[in-house]
């Protein structure tokens, strides 16, 4: 037991904290918001070097590397040992590796790198959150995101940059701040090019922001929205079990470096949906009266049903499971939005998801040990 509590103190800390901060309206709000957030972040900087497999594999190479370097360009054209072959340092994203080189220069320590890097994730993240919902949902939405990716993100570190910045650049869209949502796209790609994922799905809300065209055929109303949705949908479950087209399509942006992740056949991993399986009867219970609110919900409801059907995609290589992130980072929006929308329960739906996402994270994280963030060992 001793071997989570520090990450379940931390959790509950930030949670605190943030829920006293939407109360709050003076100036000691932003004191509390910045406890709130600081608290995670601290335990990512603090943490030892072999918490998070992605640490040992490339952060303290790449800042090894960066300390011995007496120029960036020096530091680009190194190499270190990888799990399988030599790494150049220039083979990784510009962005995260000038993060690195800065930090080992200014501070000489990895861990503010790791800090450097948990703050990256965590803030953007919240000021997403601030944009889309009131302050009484904000503190719920960070709970569900420490429980259901903070470990992942101690490990898939560029990644979860690139979720997060990308994720409040979908945000910005949301509220017409187009400007500043390119802004934070571009940087989020920088740090991972898996990032034109959000983007594709920022693109695809915004076809279908659009006023609803309903029509008749044969007495029976048909909604476009509708229609744009169920072919969203069929055409990913396409596209998961012709695995192929997707991997052409990523040689032809010159993504063709993930394309590797895709060679092979898709099966059923019945894991995946069991373990989905209580989120999905949330949304199955509230889907009808959700979707009545507005018709622009499919969209959600669809992305949803997408990152199922993505998951199966790690039957062909473990690691392609990190292009469903980009999904499952959006099914915190929804989980806040239909409990936005639909008032009645709302505290019986807070409770429901509190108790699925500890079960889930002391199962997967604690019992399994993915990621290999525990036990916990401070520096």
């Amino acid at each position: 037991m001793i071997i989570i509590i520090p990450y379940l103190i931390t959790f509950f800390l930030s949670f605190v904290f943030l829920s006293l901060a939407g109360r709050e309206k003076t100036k000691h709000k932003k004191v509390l918001v910045f406890i709130g957030l600081l608290i995670p972040c601290l335990l990512a900087g603090f943490r030892a070097k072999n918490i998070g497999t992605d640490v040992r594999i490339y952060l303290n190479p790449l800042f090894e590397n960066a300390l011995n370097s007496n120029s960036f360009g020096e530091y680009l054209n190194s190499t270190f040992a990888g799990t399988w072959s030599v790494k150049l340092v220039s083979s990784f994203e510009f962005g995260f590796s000038l993060l690195v080189f800065l930090t080992a220069k200014l501070f000489h320590n990895i861990h503010a790198a790791m800090l450097l890097i948990e703050i990256l994730i965590i803030v953007p993240f919240y000021k997403a959150l601030k944009k889309l919902f009131d302050d009484k949902y904000i503190s719920f939405g960070m709970l569900l995101y420490y429980l259901l990716f903070f470990n992942i993100g101690l490990n898939a570190m560029r990644q979860f940059i690139a979720i997060s910045l990308s994720f409040l650049a979908f945000a910005c869209a949301i509220k017409k701040e187009n400007k500043q949502s390119i802004a934070y796209f571009v940087i989020s790609f920088l740090f991972h090019k898996s990032s034109i994922i959000m983007f594709l799905i920022t693109i695809g809300y915004w076809i279908v922001n659009f006023k609803d065209i309903v029509f008749k055929i044969h007495s029976r109303q048909i909604s476009l929205k509708r229609i744009i949705a169920l072919l969203i949908i069929a055409l990913s479950i396409f596209l998961v079990f012709n695995i192929s087209i997707v991997r052409y399509f990523l040689e032809f942006i010159n993504l063709d470096e993930y394309s590797k992740y895709l060679g092979g056949e898709t099966y059923l991993l019945k894991s995946k949906i069991i373990s989905k399986l209580p989120l999905i009867l949330f949304v199955l219970w509230n889907l009808r009266k959700y979707v009545k609110v507005n018709r622009l919900n499919l969209f959600w409801i669809s992305l949803f049903v997408i990152e199922i059907l993505v998951e199966q995609l790690s039957s062909i290589n473990i690691y392609t499971i990190r292009v469903s992130y980009y999904f499952s980072i959006l099914n915190i929006y929804l989980f806040l939005d239909i409990i936005r929308n639909l008032k009645k329960h709302q505290k019986l739906s807070f409770s429901y998801l509190t108790i699925y996402s500890i079960i889930y994270w002391t199962y997967y994280f604690a019992i399994c040990g993915a990621h290999e963030t525990i036990p916990y060992v401070f520096l």
